[in-house]
Protein backbone atom coordinates (compact mmCIF):
# COMPACT_ATOMS: atom_id res chain seq x y z
CA UNK A 1 0.00 0.00 0.00
CA UNK A 2 2.84 2.15 1.00
CA UNK A 3 4.66 1.75 -2.32
CA UNK A 4 1.42 2.76 -4.24
CA UNK A 5 0.84 5.81 -2.37
CA UNK A 6 4.01 7.04 -3.23
CA UNK A 7 3.44 7.39 -6.32
CA UNK A 8 0.59 10.05 -5.89
CA UNK A 9 1.20 13.37 -5.01
CA UNK A 10 2.05 13.69 -1.09
CA UNK A 11 -1.24 15.74 -0.07
CA UNK A 12 -3.31 13.21 -1.98
CA UNK A 13 -1.13 10.22 -0.54
CA UNK A 14 -1.72 11.93 2.97
CA UNK A 15 -5.36 12.55 2.66
CA UNK A 16 -6.18 8.66 1.40
CA UNK A 17 -4.01 7.69 3.88
CA UNK A 18 -6.32 9.44 6.74
CA UNK A 19 -9.39 9.42 6.04
CA UNK A 20 -9.88 5.96 3.45
CA UNK A 21 -6.58 3.84 5.07
CA UNK A 22 -5.48 2.71 8.15
CA UNK A 23 -7.99 3.54 11.18
CA UNK A 24 -10.82 4.24 8.75
CA UNK A 25 -10.51 0.67 7.02
CA UNK A 26 -9.72 -1.41 10.46
CA UNK A 27 -12.42 1.19 12.34
CA UNK A 28 -15.15 -1.70 12.54
CA UNK A 29 -13.06 -4.59 13.73
CA UNK A 30 -11.81 -2.23 16.34
CA UNK A 31 -15.33 -1.52 17.28
CA UNK A 32 -16.53 -5.43 17.40
CA UNK A 33 -13.00 -7.14 18.21
CA UNK A 34 -11.51 -7.05 21.79
CA UNK A 35 -8.03 -5.70 20.21
CA UNK A 36 -6.70 -4.30 23.01
CA UNK A 37 -6.45 -7.89 24.38
CA UNK A 38 -3.45 -7.75 21.87
CA UNK A 39 -0.97 -4.75 22.97
CA UNK A 40 1.99 -6.60 21.07
CA UNK A 41 0.02 -6.61 17.16
CA UNK A 42 -1.60 -3.32 17.87
CA UNK A 43 1.89 -1.80 18.79
CA UNK A 44 3.72 -3.38 15.21
CA UNK A 45 0.57 -1.84 12.97
CA UNK A 46 1.12 1.74 14.73
CA UNK A 47 4.80 1.17 14.02
CA UNK A 48 3.80 0.24 10.11
CA UNK A 49 1.51 3.36 10.05
CA UNK A 50 4.56 5.43 11.27
CA UNK A 51 6.53 4.11 8.84
CA UNK A 52 4.17 4.49 6.14
CA UNK A 53 3.87 8.49 6.77
CA UNK A 54 7.35 8.54 7.28
CA UNK A 55 7.92 7.09 3.61
CA UNK A 56 5.14 9.13 2.32
CA UNK A 57 5.63 12.81 3.53
CA UNK A 58 9.59 12.17 3.28
CA UNK A 59 10.02 13.64 6.35
CA UNK A 60 12.16 12.13 9.62
CA UNK A 61 9.30 11.58 12.27
CA UNK A 62 11.14 10.96 15.70
CA UNK A 63 9.10 9.38 18.36
CA UNK A 64 7.60 12.34 19.72
CA UNK A 65 6.78 14.20 16.32
CA UNK A 66 4.73 10.87 15.75
CA UNK A 67 3.02 11.51 19.24
CA UNK A 68 1.72 14.63 17.54
CA UNK A 69 1.45 13.23 14.35
CA UNK A 70 -1.00 11.03 15.72
CA UNK A 71 -3.04 13.78 17.48
CA UNK A 72 -6.63 14.87 15.88
CA UNK A 73 -6.05 17.86 13.88
CA UNK A 74 -7.78 20.18 16.31
CA UNK A 75 -5.41 18.50 18.97
CA UNK A 76 -1.92 19.95 17.02
CA UNK A 77 -2.00 17.23 15.45
CA UNK A 78 -2.54 15.56 11.65
CA UNK A 79 -5.28 13.21 12.08
CA UNK A 80 -3.11 9.84 11.48
CA UNK A 81 -4.56 7.78 14.47
CA UNK A 82 -2.73 5.47 16.59
CA UNK A 83 -4.60 1.77 16.56
CA UNK A 84 -3.44 1.33 19.94
CA UNK A 85 -5.13 4.92 21.42
CA UNK A 86 -8.20 3.93 19.86
CA UNK A 87 -8.49 0.13 20.44
CA UNK A 88 -10.19 0.47 23.94
CA UNK A 89 -12.79 3.83 23.37
CA UNK A 90 -13.68 2.02 20.06
CA UNK A 91 -14.70 -1.06 21.68
CA UNK A 92 -16.25 0.03 25.23
CA UNK A 93 -18.10 2.97 23.28
CA UNK A 94 -19.53 -0.06 21.04
CA UNK A 95 -20.71 -2.51 23.77
CA UNK A 96 -22.07 0.42 25.63
CA UNK A 97 -24.29 1.30 22.62
CA UNK A 98 -25.49 -2.15 21.81
CA UNK A 99 -26.32 -3.21 25.19
CA UNK A 100 -29.71 -2.17 25.69
CA UNK A 101 -30.68 -4.04 22.40
CA UNK A 102 -28.96 -6.81 24.12
CA UNK A 103 -31.20 -6.28 27.08
CA UNK A 104 -34.60 -6.21 25.13
CA UNK A 105 -33.40 -9.74 23.04
CA UNK A 106 -32.71 -11.44 26.41
CA UNK A 107 -35.44 -9.82 28.17
CA UNK A 108 -32.81 -8.89 31.26
CA UNK A 109 -32.05 -5.85 32.73
CA UNK A 110 -29.02 -4.05 31.36
CA UNK A 111 -27.02 -4.69 34.66
CA UNK A 112 -27.40 -8.19 34.43
CA UNK A 113 -26.06 -7.94 30.49
CA UNK A 114 -22.45 -9.47 30.07
CA UNK A 115 -20.81 -8.98 27.29
CA UNK A 116 -17.64 -10.57 25.63
CA UNK A 117 -14.56 -8.70 26.73
CA UNK A 118 -16.69 -5.76 28.29
CA UNK A 119 -15.38 -6.67 31.73
CA UNK A 120 -11.79 -7.50 30.77
CA UNK A 121 -11.48 -3.91 28.67
CA UNK A 122 -13.57 -1.80 31.72
CA UNK A 123 -10.46 -3.83 33.92
CA UNK A 124 -7.62 -2.10 31.75
CA UNK A 125 -9.64 0.99 31.04
CA UNK A 126 -9.28 1.60 34.89
CA UNK A 127 -5.87 0.81 35.51
CA UNK A 128 -4.80 3.32 32.97
CA UNK A 129 -6.96 6.36 33.33
CA UNK A 130 -8.78 7.69 36.55
CA UNK A 131 -11.80 8.62 35.28
CA UNK A 132 -14.93 7.34 33.58
CA UNK A 133 -16.97 9.22 30.63
CA UNK A 134 -20.23 10.57 31.31
CA UNK A 135 -22.10 9.55 28.09
CA UNK A 136 -20.19 5.80 27.30
CA UNK A 137 -21.85 5.05 24.30
CA UNK A 138 -20.06 7.76 22.73
CA UNK A 139 -16.39 6.95 21.81
CA UNK A 140 -15.53 11.07 21.30
CA UNK A 141 -15.91 10.93 25.38
CA UNK A 142 -13.82 7.92 25.55
CA UNK A 143 -11.26 9.28 23.32
CA UNK A 144 -11.00 12.95 24.96
CA UNK A 145 -9.84 11.11 28.49
CA UNK A 146 -7.14 9.58 26.24
CA UNK A 147 -6.16 12.47 24.49
CA UNK A 148 -5.94 14.93 27.50
CA UNK A 149 -3.57 12.33 28.87
CA UNK A 150 -1.65 11.93 26.21
CA UNK A 151 -1.05 15.21 25.29
CA UNK A 152 -0.27 16.56 28.98
CA UNK A 153 2.21 13.39 29.73
CA UNK A 154 3.80 12.17 26.43
CA UNK A 155 3.36 15.15 23.45
CA UNK A 156 5.35 17.49 26.22
CA UNK A 157 7.59 20.53 24.77
CA UNK A 158 10.62 22.11 26.74
CA UNK A 159 11.58 24.76 23.92
CA UNK A 160 9.62 28.04 23.93
CA UNK A 161 9.19 27.94 19.48
CA UNK A 162 7.76 24.09 20.25
CA UNK A 163 5.83 25.26 23.51
CA UNK A 164 4.56 28.25 21.06
CA UNK A 165 4.16 26.13 17.88
CA UNK A 166 1.35 22.91 20.35
CA UNK A 167 -0.38 25.93 21.40
CA UNK A 168 -1.03 27.76 18.12
CA UNK A 169 -2.25 24.34 16.54
CA UNK A 170 -4.63 23.75 18.82
CA UNK A 171 -6.54 26.26 17.76
CA UNK A 172 -9.64 25.35 15.21
CA UNK A 173 -8.49 27.43 11.88
CA UNK A 174 -4.87 26.37 12.27
CA UNK A 175 -5.62 23.10 10.90
CA UNK A 176 -8.76 24.01 8.28
CA UNK A 177 -6.29 23.65 5.80
CA UNK A 178 -5.83 19.80 6.44
CA UNK A 179 -9.52 18.85 5.81
CA UNK A 180 -9.62 20.27 2.42
CA UNK A 181 -10.43 17.63 -0.36
CA UNK A 182 -6.60 17.97 -2.60
CA UNK A 183 -7.70 18.86 -6.20
CA UNK A 184 -5.94 20.80 -8.99
CA UNK A 185 -9.37 21.88 -10.67
CA UNK A 186 -10.24 24.12 -7.31
CA UNK A 187 -6.88 25.40 -6.28
CA UNK A 188 -6.76 23.10 -3.72
CA UNK A 189 -3.82 20.76 -4.36
CA UNK A 190 -0.32 21.44 -2.94
CA UNK A 191 2.81 20.54 -4.95
CA UNK A 192 4.73 18.01 -3.28
CA UNK A 193 7.56 20.41 -1.95
CA UNK A 194 5.06 23.09 -0.18
CA UNK A 195 3.23 20.32 1.71
CA UNK A 196 6.21 18.99 2.92
CA UNK A 197 7.50 22.24 4.37
CA UNK A 198 4.15 22.61 6.01
CA UNK A 199 3.90 19.80 7.47
CA UNK A 200 7.04 19.54 8.53
CA UNK A 201 7.11 22.94 10.40
CA UNK A 202 3.46 22.12 11.78
CA UNK A 203 5.40 18.54 13.57
CA UNK A 204 8.16 20.67 14.39
CA UNK A 205 10.54 18.30 11.35
CA UNK A 206 14.07 18.94 10.42
CA UNK A 207 12.87 20.08 6.80
CA UNK A 208 16.46 20.97 5.09
CA UNK A 209 19.91 21.72 5.81
CA UNK A 210 21.86 24.44 7.00
CA UNK A 211 21.91 27.80 4.58
CA UNK A 212 22.53 31.31 4.78
CA UNK A 213 19.21 33.45 3.85
CA UNK A 214 19.60 36.12 1.54
CA UNK A 215 19.23 38.79 4.26
CA UNK A 216 22.38 37.35 5.29
CA UNK A 217 21.11 35.20 8.66
CA UNK A 218 21.63 31.73 9.06
CA UNK A 219 18.50 29.34 8.55
CA UNK A 220 18.22 26.31 10.68
CA UNK A 221 17.14 22.72 9.58
CA UNK A 222 13.36 23.70 10.95
CA UNK A 223 13.48 26.06 7.97
CA UNK A 224 11.78 28.80 10.49
CA UNK A 225 13.60 32.11 9.69
CA UNK A 226 11.94 32.77 6.43
CA UNK A 227 8.91 33.13 8.02
CA UNK A 228 9.78 36.48 9.31
CA UNK A 229 12.93 37.37 6.82
CA UNK A 230 12.18 40.47 5.52
CA UNK A 231 13.41 39.49 2.36
CA UNK A 232 11.52 36.49 1.65
CA UNK A 233 9.36 37.48 -1.10
CA UNK A 234 6.45 34.85 -0.06
CA UNK A 235 4.60 36.61 2.35
CA UNK A 236 3.35 39.05 -0.84
CA UNK A 237 1.83 36.05 -2.58
CA UNK A 238 0.05 35.29 0.56
CA UNK A 239 -1.17 39.43 1.19
CA UNK A 240 -2.62 39.19 -2.08
CA UNK A 241 -4.27 36.14 -2.33
CA UNK A 242 -6.07 36.14 0.87
CA UNK A 243 -7.58 39.74 0.12
CA UNK A 244 -8.67 38.13 -3.44
CA UNK A 245 -10.22 35.33 -1.83
CA UNK A 246 -11.71 38.19 0.59
CA UNK A 247 -12.79 40.06 -2.43
CA UNK A 248 -14.58 36.88 -4.06
CA UNK A 249 -15.95 35.99 -0.76
CA UNK A 250 -17.90 39.47 -0.55
CA UNK A 251 -18.82 39.63 -3.98
CA UNK A 252 -20.39 35.86 -3.45
CA UNK A 253 -22.98 37.74 -0.79
CA UNK A 254 -23.90 40.33 -3.16
CA UNK A 255 -21.61 42.83 -1.55
CA UNK A 256 -19.02 44.39 -4.15
CA UNK A 257 -15.97 45.39 -3.27
CA UNK A 258 -12.03 47.13 -4.41
CA UNK A 259 -9.16 46.44 -3.65
CA UNK A 260 -6.29 48.91 -2.50
CA UNK A 261 -9.38 51.54 -2.86
CA UNK A 262 -7.95 55.06 -3.72
CA UNK A 263 -9.64 58.23 -1.42
CA UNK A 264 -9.07 56.19 1.90
CA UNK A 265 -5.27 56.41 2.71
CA UNK A 266 -3.94 56.95 6.34
CA UNK A 267 -1.71 59.54 7.48
CA UNK A 268 1.30 58.05 6.00
CA UNK A 269 -0.70 57.31 2.37
CA UNK A 270 -0.38 53.71 2.55
CA UNK A 271 -4.03 52.38 1.40
CA UNK A 272 -5.91 49.42 3.33
CA UNK A 273 -6.25 45.67 1.59
CA UNK A 274 -9.94 46.47 0.51
CA UNK A 275 -13.50 48.27 0.95
CA UNK A 276 -16.79 47.27 0.01
CA UNK A 277 -18.35 49.37 -2.51
CA UNK A 278 -22.03 49.06 -1.14
CA UNK A 279 -22.66 49.64 3.11
CA UNK A 280 -22.15 46.32 4.73
CA UNK A 281 -23.67 47.21 8.13
CA UNK A 282 -26.09 50.32 9.26
CA UNK A 283 -25.38 52.37 6.27
CA UNK A 284 -21.58 52.15 6.75
CA UNK A 285 -18.97 50.63 3.80
CA UNK A 286 -16.06 48.50 5.83
CA UNK A 287 -12.56 48.91 4.89
CA UNK A 288 -10.51 45.62 5.78
CA UNK A 289 -6.66 45.24 6.08
CA UNK A 290 -4.90 41.62 6.07
CA UNK A 291 -1.65 40.88 7.88
CA UNK A 292 0.44 37.71 8.97
CA UNK A 293 2.56 37.67 11.98
CA UNK A 294 4.81 34.99 11.97
CA UNK A 295 3.83 32.73 15.63
CA UNK A 296 7.31 31.79 16.20
CA UNK A 297 9.78 35.52 15.36
CA UNK A 298 11.93 35.84 18.20
CA UNK A 299 9.97 38.88 18.79
CA UNK A 300 6.79 37.55 19.57
CA UNK A 301 7.98 33.89 20.77
CA UNK A 302 7.49 35.30 24.80
CA UNK A 303 4.09 36.06 24.30
CA UNK A 304 3.11 33.46 21.79
CA UNK A 305 4.66 30.64 23.96
CA UNK A 306 1.91 31.77 26.67
CA UNK A 307 -1.16 32.56 24.88
CA UNK A 308 -2.02 31.28 21.94
CA UNK A 309 -2.74 33.91 19.24
CA UNK A 310 -1.24 36.71 20.83
CA UNK A 311 0.95 38.06 17.96
CA UNK A 312 -2.49 38.24 15.78
CA UNK A 313 -3.96 40.40 18.26
CA UNK A 314 -0.82 42.70 18.92
CA UNK A 315 -1.32 43.03 15.08
CA UNK A 316 -4.64 44.07 15.43
CA UNK A 317 -3.91 46.83 17.80
CA UNK A 318 -1.19 48.47 15.53
CA UNK A 319 -3.47 48.53 12.98
CA UNK A 320 -6.18 49.95 14.67
CA UNK A 321 -4.02 52.90 15.73
CA UNK A 322 -2.58 53.27 12.02
CA UNK A 323 -6.02 53.30 10.33
CA UNK A 324 -7.26 55.81 12.98
CA UNK A 325 -8.12 58.35 10.66
CA UNK A 326 -10.26 56.47 8.85
CA UNK A 327 -11.95 54.71 11.63
CA UNK A 328 -12.98 59.01 12.77
CA UNK A 329 -14.84 59.19 9.21
CA UNK A 330 -17.53 56.78 10.33
CA UNK A 331 -16.21 54.06 7.92
CA UNK A 332 -16.53 50.53 9.58
CA UNK A 333 -12.89 48.97 10.03
CA UNK A 334 -11.95 45.15 10.37
CA UNK A 335 -8.48 43.37 10.62
CA UNK A 336 -8.09 40.42 9.48
CA UNK A 337 -4.80 39.05 11.11
CA UNK A 338 -3.45 35.82 11.33
CA UNK A 339 0.29 33.87 12.37
CA UNK A 340 2.17 31.59 10.57
CA UNK A 341 1.13 28.96 12.23
CA UNK A 342 -2.16 29.24 11.63
CA UNK A 343 -4.05 30.79 14.47
CA UNK A 344 -6.61 33.81 13.56
CA UNK A 345 -7.30 37.17 15.56
CA UNK A 346 -10.76 37.15 17.60
CA UNK A 347 -11.94 40.33 15.03
CA UNK A 348 -10.88 38.04 11.74
CA UNK A 349 -12.66 35.23 13.01
CA UNK A 350 -16.20 36.84 13.56
CA UNK A 351 -16.29 38.67 10.08
CA UNK A 352 -15.28 35.55 8.67
CA UNK A 353 -17.90 33.54 10.27
CA UNK A 354 -20.36 36.85 9.46
CA UNK A 355 -19.46 36.23 5.87
CA UNK A 356 -19.88 32.97 5.90
CA UNK A 357 -23.52 32.68 7.50
CA UNK A 358 -24.33 35.24 4.66
CA UNK A 359 -22.90 32.73 1.99
CA UNK A 360 -24.79 30.05 3.95
CA UNK A 361 -28.06 32.07 3.55
CA UNK A 362 -26.91 32.92 -0.42
CA UNK A 363 -26.29 29.71 -1.68
CA UNK A 364 -28.12 27.53 0.42
CA UNK A 365 -25.31 25.16 0.97
CA UNK A 366 -24.07 24.52 4.81
CA UNK A 367 -20.36 23.88 4.39
CA UNK A 368 -19.97 27.23 2.56
CA UNK A 369 -18.18 28.80 5.54
CA UNK A 370 -15.98 26.20 6.61
CA UNK A 371 -14.76 26.11 2.69
CA UNK A 372 -13.83 29.81 2.96
CA UNK A 373 -12.00 28.84 6.39
CA UNK A 374 -10.36 26.06 4.62
CA UNK A 375 -9.22 28.23 1.81
CA UNK A 376 -7.46 31.05 3.73
CA UNK A 377 -6.21 28.22 5.94
CA UNK A 378 -4.53 26.89 3.01
CA UNK A 379 -3.41 30.12 1.14
CA UNK A 380 -1.65 30.62 4.76
CA UNK A 381 0.33 27.39 4.66
CA UNK A 382 1.12 28.32 0.91
CA UNK A 383 2.56 31.05 1.62
CA UNK A 384 4.06 29.58 4.71
CA UNK A 385 6.01 27.57 1.50
CA UNK A 386 6.74 30.25 -0.51
CA UNK A 387 8.86 32.26 1.88
CA UNK A 388 10.87 29.10 2.86
CA UNK A 389 11.37 28.53 -0.68
CA UNK A 390 11.63 32.43 -1.49
CA UNK A 391 15.48 32.68 0.05
CA UNK A 392 16.71 29.16 -0.84
CA UNK A 393 20.13 30.15 -3.35
CA UNK A 394 18.82 29.11 -6.58
CA UNK A 395 22.09 26.77 -7.35
CA UNK A 396 21.72 25.11 -4.47
CA UNK A 397 17.47 24.28 -4.77
CA UNK A 398 18.03 20.59 -5.41
CA UNK A 399 20.56 19.54 -3.30
CA UNK A 400 18.56 21.39 -0.26
CA UNK A 401 15.85 19.61 0.51
CA UNK A 402 15.27 15.89 1.10
CA UNK A 403 13.39 15.26 -1.94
Amino acid sequence: MTERLKLLPKQLAYFLLKNCLGIPKLLYTLRTVPTFLCQDKLCDMDSILHLSLKAILNLNLSDLQWKQASLPVKQGGIGIRSFSDLSLPTFLSSCSGVMPLVSTILNKPVDNVVLNSWTQGVQMWEMKYQEMPEEKTQQRQWDAIILKLKIEQEVVFEDPVDVARMKALQNKESGAWLNVYPSKNIGTLLNDQSFQICIGQRLGCNICRKFTCKCGRTVDEKGLHPLSCEKSSGRYFRHAEVNNILKRALGSIDIPAQLEPTGLDRNDGKRPDGATIVPWRMGQSLVWDFTCADTLAPSYINKTCRNAGAAAEIAVQKKHTKYSAIKSRGIGFVVMAVETMGVWCKEGKDWIREIGKRLIEKTGDPRSMNHLREKISLTIQRGNAASVLAVLPSEELGSMFYL
